[in-house]
């Protein structure tokens, strides 16, 4: 059977090591144990786990519930909380993030596995709910609008991307970023296969690693652009191409 595998978001390395241990003793697969926002969108990235397991107090700025606002709109990964918190401030700010389940330190080993067995259990739910095909009388009326989104993997979910809302598409030789209305969505599919997909589109390749919606262009300068607070390369190879797309007066 394979390993279940999940993400420790902890600050204190004995705990993280202590958690991390029981969890192989009950079979999972641990990918990583990380305590900024940096170090956990690098181990997902390269690791994609089907659940993370977050701390609230990591001792910085940033909490595991902004993680967790974080795992929800950009990767769409599931998460429960281990901590020493239960106050009712906490709780609620929990509550929003909507996470599927809670443990308070210190855990019984037992119990956490029980919480994450239930987590696990919710999310393979949700998945085979997902993958069932609607009824035929609930097709859309009008298929081609389908056409209006990309649908793009996100480990075990598609999340749906309104192509009108893309703001540019970055690539780094291994994944591809797809940027649009405050959200990022990561997709195993490489920059010329997306390009080839918003063929027909207001979509400039600006870069070997970016395309932009001409649509959400503010500005030109001559290295860059403006798209928002995101400043997106422009080079000589790909300048007189976006130049000869526009009706610059």
């Amino acid at each position: 059977m394979k390993k279940h595998k999940l993400l420790i978001v902890e600050d204190n390395i004995i705990t993280a090591k202590h958690i991390s241990n029981t969890l192989q003793k009950f079979g999972y697969e641990v990918t990583g144990m990380t305590n900024s926002i940096e170090s956990t969108e690098k181990s997902i990235i390269s690791n994609r786990p089907d659940l993370v397991i977050l701390d609230i107090n990591l001792g910085r700025d940033i909490d595991g519930i902004h993680i967790a606002e974080i795992l929800n709109r950009d990767f769409s990964l599931p998460y429960l909380f281990l901590t020493s918190y239960n106050d009712e401030k906490t709780i609620n700010r929990i509550i929003k993030v909507q996470p599927l389940g809670y443990i308070v330190k210190p855990f019984n080993p037992v119990d956490l596995n029980t919480v994450i067995e239930l987590a696990l259990y919710k999310v393979r739910t949700a998945i085979s709910k997902t993958d069932t095909p609607p009824p035929s009388n609930n097709l859309p009326a009008n298929p081609t609008d389908l056409n209006e989104f990309l649908f793009v993997k996100n480990g075990r979910n598609i999340d749906r991307v309104p192509i009108t809302q893309i703001e540019f598409i970055s690539a780094d030789g291994r994944y591809t970023y797809i940027y649009y209305d405050n959200h990022k969505k990561i997709s195993n599919a490489s920059l010329k296969t997306l390009k080839e997909k918003l063929k027909g589109r207001p979509f400039v390749q600006t870069h070997k690693s970016y395309i932009v919606n001409l649509s959400k262009v503010e500005t030109i300068a001559l290295s860059y652009l403006h798209i928002g607070e995101h400043e997106v390369p422009v080079s000589k190879n790909f300048r007189s191409g976006l130049l000869d797309v526009l009706d610059v007066i």
